[in-house]
């Protein structure tokens, strides 16, 4: 299973970042800019009123708004089965909705905070005021927790689907489900209607067929010898003509495979690009 750990989320330029785009528009507020217009009130007050009206107030529960909502996802994502990359559209659609309820209790869980802190002090009169306001930061808060969520699952989504198998691949054994690194496959072979992978004496067997995984493997230094099997380049020790115009080919740990002439060709030349890459 792919899965991300969002560590990212923690670090605090990325929280920082998360703060700027939080409180930039408050800051364009702040300075009385008309995007309309062309007036700018007091644009030279601009950076009195940012430390003192923003950076010494708004920023404070901004920040404190971020980090809890961050967490909150933190906390939730595995019980909301977030941490596993979503593969196709329908999963990417279900990642999203999922993510909407751990927003709105991170939000909650912030606003129970900011209560204890701020909202004593406030009049009945400013209520509607303070309303108004938490639901335009609930949608800032929002955008910013799927912009920044996203961002992890997006990449390794990319990279998976330029090679799904980086990771390595699924398979059963003797005791159930296990994942073989990439770096510890020897060879893979079909046999009869089975496909396996092959780590010295270790075999797991699979559920891709060698069609497939000759696309994706190539990349890692796979070639395919024969119609039923898989080789990484770098083993491959010698090859022998038989018979027939067909050869024996020997890999470390003296494992021998039937490779024809026009195969063996294809075999060279990814010996060769193997060699001339080092």
């Amino acid at each position: 299973m792919d899965t991300s750990d969002f560590k990212y989320l923690r670090n605090p330029l990325v929280v920082i970042t998360a703060l700027g785009l939080l409180i930039f528009p408050e800051f364009l507020a702040s300075c009385g800019f008309n995007i309309a217009g062309t007036q700018v009130t007091a644009f030279k007050d601009c950076p009195n009123r940012l430390v003192s009206e923003i950076l010494v107030d708004t920023s404070v529960l901004s920040m404190m708004m971020v980090v809890v909502t961050f967490e909150s996802f933190q906390a939730l994502k595995i019980p909301f089965g977030l941490a596993r990359v979503p593969k196709d559209r329908r999963e990417w659609v279900l990642y999203q909705v999922k993510l909407f309820p751990i927003i709105v209790v991170g939000f909650l869980v912030y606003k129970a905070l900011e209560l204890l802190v701020v909202l004593p002090g406030v009049e009945a009169l400013e209520w509607a005021a303070v309303f108004s306001n938490n639901v335009s930061r609930f949608f800032s808060i929002a955008f910013l927790c799927y912009l920044f969520v996203n961002i992890q699952p997006t990449l390794r989504s990319w990279k998976l689907n330029r090679n799904p198998y980086r990771e390595g691949i699924n398979g059963m054994d003797d005791t159930g489900s296990v994942r073989l690194r990439l770096d510890q496959i020897d060879y893979v072979e079909k046999k009869g209607r089975n496909y396996y992978a092959r780590s010295g004496e270790y075999s797991v067997r699979i559920n891709e067929n060698l069609t497939i995984l000759e696309k994706h493997f190539k990349k890692v230094g796979f070639v395919r010898i024969n119609r039923s099997v898989l080789v990484r380049t770098s083993l491959i020790k010698s090859f022998s003509f038989w018979e027939n115009e067909k050869y024996v080919l020997q890999i470390k740990g003296n494992r021998e495979f039937i490779v024809t002439r026009k195969r063996l060709n294809n075999v060279k030349k990814e010996i060769d690009l193997l060699r001339n890459s080092n």
